[in-house]
């Protein structure tokens, strides 16, 4: 089964009256050829509803048996049996002539929606000059898309946009209606038509008009806050409260761009018993791209907040596809094992992401294609709530094949959900597959680099990395050379990212809300003086610390020091030493002596090459109290034979200088037995007045001193208000 729009019907039918009649009212004339110089081939936009006006204007030259006597008339062939006669019995002067072709005449001539052949013909010649015949009148290829929109009361309730590009044929209704509701190839040369690929795409029907009513997986096309819903197309437009469409476009070099706002209603008292319309709070802003001479479209819905309110919405993107029956139509799902058909109320589950449908409209379709049936491509950026259902199947024998993507979203108080598709058809499945892959790359956020410029030479070793990103889905994300970068209105995003030496890859990468990314490069070189890091400090004690931090000589010999003092003025440093001349992070550290204890000292690393010298940031740490100047420590006997092993440690506590004993001379000593390395004693002693300490151990326990062996006996004194902790060295006795 290969459906036909019945329009085009209708106008096939009506151009056949026209040519007869026009063969039964003149003579053919006798122009022997014909050249229009203009328009070259180029593709032209009316809106159908709007006042008549020039189109465009055809002018050429014609060779006559006659010479400035005779007449042509203007004809347009399309690839079929339509021929568009656009003016009749234009003269000619001095062999040339001139002719303003109205949208009126456009209409009359029922051309809007097609993409045929202009040719200058004798006046009243019928015969049929189509596209790639061989004749001597030339003339350029001419795609014409129409706009239709149909009002009631002066609201918009439902469109058609006809577009007829050299590619292909696309039709558009508003949502509610068919969305994308046709579409067909043209073969390059001939412009004869293929089947159909496209038929409902991206609808989101009333639950009225759904092929299978019966079908009880989903409820109606939109749901806002679990109430059935209706847009401006499936709503009446007879109803209070009823609001319309509004409808813009813009066309240029054969793409057209659709913006289809419709508010979203619901019925009062109930769906069941509509009376009257209220807004659901919700409005969706649909956008329509093509691209690749009507061989592409990009669906893109927003559904938003206009009430301030947050909603729960549920979408269903409802698909159809056209079918040659027999064999039926064919599927490739992502994830999926194969091509196949599938009955209705199939459920078939995607994975997550990003991913593509192909079709074939006849299963029998070799890959390479066969010049007469389609194979198309469904692209979504984001995957569905749930399976893709399909509502009706050409399994029956009686309708296309249509499946729904559910959606169930959350609009944001005052904000928006986007969801996106794009669709694409062609007679190879390798051509097909090249358009799905440029509309996956389409979803991905758009960014610019404003600062720094491409090529730039910065002397800092960092930059400011700001541009701009947008993407109708929104942004979750911005990251400049993996830092976060912070996004702000419109899109604007800024983000402080470290150089190396030399040339310096920024990639920007923006994640929108689909988790689809894109980016965009810029190549920076750094040459400055060195790139300094104060680290930290480290083996603080009550006189000394480590001070730690990286240099990066920046490719020039380089040395480093680091100045520290009670404030950050910074009134000591340690003496320079080298850095070396590498390209790289590397890490310093040095000493810091002779401190005063608990005090705070300021510091940081300093380095200096031949292009300056550079400071690392200021950094701190407090000193602790001061150490005891030694732990002396013995033990006697040195061997223990008799058990149970008895044995006297005993000590002195030595103070540093400017210490007093009355101020330290207090305190416990830790006494700590090993066997190997496990710990099988511990005692303590108190440190006396004249910093003395004395322990006993004694190892009554057998199986922990077992035959011979040695021991080893650490004191440690475990500090006080005055000291820091100290360990002594280990001792070493033997048992047994």
């Amino acid at each position: 089964m290969v459906s036909v729009p019945l329009r085009r019907l209708v106008l096939t039918g009506a151009l056949a009256l026209v040519a007869l009649a026009a063969a039964a009212g003149s003579a053919q004339a006798d122009v022997t050829a014909s050249s229009i110089t203009s328009p070259a081939n180029t593709e032209f936009f009316y809106d159908h509803n709007a006042a008549s006006s020039t189109l465009f204007t055809v002018t050429g030259t014609a060779t006559t048996t006659n010479s400035g006597t005779n007449a042509v008339d203007i004809v347009c062939y399309d690839g079929g049996v339509d021929r568009f006669t656009l003016a009749t019995a234009v003269p000619l002067t001095n062999g040339a002539f001139s002719a303003d072709i109205p949208t009126s005449a456009v209409d009359t001539a029922g051309l809007g929606g097609w993409t045929c052949v202009l040719r200058a013909v004798p006046t009243g010649d019928v015969t049929d000059y189509v596209p790639g015949s061989s004749n001597s009148f030339g003339g350029p290829t001419i795609g014409v898309t129409e706009k239709d929109a149909y009002t009631t009361g002066g609201q918009i309730h439902d469109y058609d946009y006809y577009l007829s590009d050299f590619g292909g044929y696309l039709d558009f209704e508003s949502a509610g209606s068919c969305g994308l509701a046709y579409g067909q190839l043209y073969t390059t040369g001939t412009l004869a038509l293929s089947s159909a690929g496209f038929v409902c795409l991206g609808a989101l029907y009333d639950p009225d008009l759904k092929q299978s009513p019966a079908n009880s997986n989903f409820g109606g096309g939109i749901k806002v806050d679990n109430v059935e819903a209706l847009d401006s197309a499936s709503a009446g437009d007879s109803l209070p409260g009823y609001q319309g469409i509004a409808l813009s476009e813009s066309f240029s070099n054969g793409a057209l761009t659709i913006h289809d706002n419709e508010p979203i209603l619901v019925c009062v008292p109930s769906y069941a018993t509509c009376t009257s319309y209220q807004s659901s709070g919700v409005e969706l802003d649909r956008t329509w791209q093509t691209g690749a001479d009507g061989r592409v479209v990009t669906q893109t819905d927003v559904f938003r907040s206009v009430d301030g309110h947050a909603h729960a919405l549920t979408a269903l993107e409802d698909m159809q596809i056209n079918y040659i029956n027999p064999p039926g139509a064919s599927f490739l799902f992502p994830g999926g094992s194969g091509w196949q058909d599938y009955a209705t109320n199939a459920l078939v589950s995607v994975p997550s992401g990003a991913g593509t449908v192909y079709f074939k409209t006849d299963s029998a379709t070799p890959d390479a294609g066969d010049a007469i049936n389609p194979q198309g491509s469904i692209s979504y950026s984001s995957p569905p709530s749930g399976p893709v259902d399909f509502s009706w199947s050409d399994q029956l024998g009686t309708a296309n094949p249509e499946f729904v993507f559910p959606y169930n979203r959350s609009v944001p108080a005052g904000g928006s959900t986007t969801i996106r598709f794009g669709y694409s058809e062609d007679y190879a499945l390798s051509a097909v597959q090249s358009h799905a892959a440029a509309v996956l790359a389409s979803f991905a956020p758009a960014v610019t680099i404003s600062a720094p410029a491409n090529g730039a030479t910065v002397a800092t070793p960092s930059v400011t990395v700001s541009g701009t990103v947008t993407d109708p889905a929104g942004i979750a994300s911005v990251k400049v050379n993996g830092v976060t970068a912070t996004v702000g209105a419109g899109g604007t995003f800024t983000a402080a990212v470290p150089l190396t030496l030399g040339a310096n890859m920024i990639t920007a990468v923006a994640t929108d809300a689909d988790g689809i990314t894109g980016q965009k490069q810029v190549s920076v070189t750094y040459k400055a003086p060195p790139v300094v890091v104060t680290g930290a400090a480290s083996h603080v004690t009550g006189s000394s610390a480590k001070i730690a931090g990286t240099v990066n000589p920046l490719g020039q010999a380089t040395t480093y020091a680091v100045q520290y003092g009670k404030t950050t003025a910074y009134a000591s440093h340690t003496a320079a030493v080298s850095a070396g001349a590498g390209s790289a992070a590397a890490a310093v550290s040095r000493t810091l002596t002779g401190l005063k204890a608990k005090t705070t000292y300021h510091y940081r690393v300093m380095a200096t090459n031949a292009s300056g010298t550079s400071y690392g940031a200021d950094r701190s740490f407090h000193t602790g109290k001061p150490a005891p100047k030694g732990l002396g420590a013995k033990a006697s006997p040195q061997h223990a034979s008799s058990f149970p092993y008895a044995y006297t440690v005993k000590g002195k506590l030595s103070l540093p200088g400017g210490v007093s004993a009355k101020q330290a001379c207090t305190g416990k000593i830790t006494i700590k037995v090993e066997r190997g390395a496990k710990t099988i004693f511990t005692t303590h002693a108190s440190i006396g007045k004249k910093c003395t300490w004395k322990a006993s151990v004694t190892l009554s326990d057998k199986s922990k001193v077992p035959g011979k062996g040695t021991l080893k006996i650490t004191p440690s004194f475990g500090g006080n208000k005055v000291l820091a902790g100290l360990p002594a060295k280990p001792l070493t006795v033997r048992y047994g």
